[in-house]
């Protein structure tokens, strides 16, 4: 589009009605000036989807403010990423604020047109609340829950073979959540992306394996250890036992304890980085449980 340049139009492109008098003629409204007036309105219109009509004299205006669901600016659905306008609605959910809450407290399976909500997980617990299939949605989809003050536990779990990625490494098909946890999960494309507190046990720092034999790890470096022994060298003899996992650093102390303290009393130290030296007083083979600390 330009500006009238017609006969009679002013040197700053203005209408003038002219002026017989002084001779000077009004501005001639020119074939190109209107047509190009007509296709700039009509563009906007049929940007919005709808058809030009005669006798309607409002169809700018609902392209412009959405009247009857399919203007301009109108908010776009979840997802869309096209170059329509947004509005501050659209804005408002894709700067990251929830678009609502949602609480929860029966089974449930969720839907894509729930992700953006803030899930509140409440009542008595002992329900699953299920994703819907990655491949339902597009990536970046978000879901995020949030449990709320219950002594019971949910199971978020996932549709089909889709998993759950904690720590870039860990694929689970679902996760408990207990009273005060927050869980994030992201659609990649490939799987859930885990972030939140219940990913906290899946993180390096908090590494622990809970079998018979086993360690937890604290973000400070500080790592506890645990097995069960038997003494093979009897009274006082000293025996040796493999730790769980080495000390990356050092080794502090070790305690053992035996269910029968009638029958001789535990020693125990860390004598280097994969290793337990032990005895026990009694004059034959000994049961107990050993506990060890180190970094």
């Amino acid at each position: 589009m330009y500006y009238i340049d017609g006969p009679g139009a002013t040197v700053d492109h203005k209408f003038t009605d002219g002026d017989p008098a002084a001779g000077v003629a009004p501005t001639t409204v020119t074939d190109d000036f209107m047509n190009d007036v007509q296709q700039e309105i009509l563009n906007v219109i049929a940007a919005a989807g709808i058809v030009p009509a005669k006798n309607t004299q409002d169809q700018l205006l609902k392209a412009l403010r959405g009247l009857g669901g399919t203007g301009i600016f109108t908010t776009p659905p979840l997802f869309d990423n096209s170059k329509k306008g947004a509005t501050t609605e659209f804005v408002q959910r894709a700067l990251g604020n929830y678009q609502k809450i949602l609480g929860i407290d029966t089974q449930r399976v969720l839907t894509p047109a729930d992700s953006g909500a803030l899930i509140s997980l409440f009542g008595a617990g002992g329900i699953n609340v299920t994703l819907p299939a990655g491949a339902s949605v597009p990536g970046g989809t978000t879901y995020s829950f949030f449990v709320v003050g219950t002594p019971g536990q949910y199971y978020i779990a996932t549709s089909g073979s889709d998993t759950i990625t904690f720590n870039g490494s860990t694929n689970v098909a679902g996760i408990d959540l207990y009273a005060g946890d927050t869980l994030v999960l992201t659609w990649s494309g490939l799987a859930w992306i885990a972030t939140g507190s219940a990913q906290t046990k899946y993180q390096k720092g908090f590494y622990a394996s809970l079998a018979q034999s086993g360690y937890q790890k604290l973000p400070s470096g500080f790592i506890i250890q645990w097995m069960p022994v038997t003494t093979t060298v009897f009274s006082n003899g000293f025996n040796l036992a493999a730790l769980p996992i080495a000390w990356p650093n050092q080794g502090f102390l070790a305690v053992c304890g035996s269910g029968n303290i009638a029958q001789g009393l535990f020693g125990a130290e860390c004598i280097n980085f994969t290793q337990i030296r032990f005895t026990n007083s009694y004059a034959g083979a000994q049961s107990g449980y050993l506990i060890a600390v180190g970094r």
